[in-house]
């Protein structure tokens, strides 16, 4: 892979966690959709989508680390077969 292919894929993923966190965050709060489920499980699956909230804003922050040191970085980085 070249800088460009890879500093690519990283702005699609940052773009894909980005839309995931709008979706665990909405929802998270939206009362329509946790009506559907029992109470208790109510609790669980808000507790379960603001983990994944979490994950995603960590995974979004470790892309962007990734994509400024590739940006700034080698200028070319080659697929070696792996």
């Amino acid at each position: 892979m070249n800088k460009k292919e890879i500093t690519n894929e990283l702005e699609s993923f940052i773009k894909i966690e980005e839309r995931a966190m709008v979706l665990y965050a909405r929802h998270q709060d939206q009362p329509s959709f946790l009506a559907s489920f029992k109470e208790a499980d109510q609790h669980r699956i808000k507790a379960i989508l603001a983990t994944m909230l979490d994950d995603s804003r960590r995974h979004k922050e470790t892309f962007k680390s990734l994509l400024k040191r590739a940006q700034e970085d080698a200028p070319q980085i080659h697929d070696d077969g792996l």
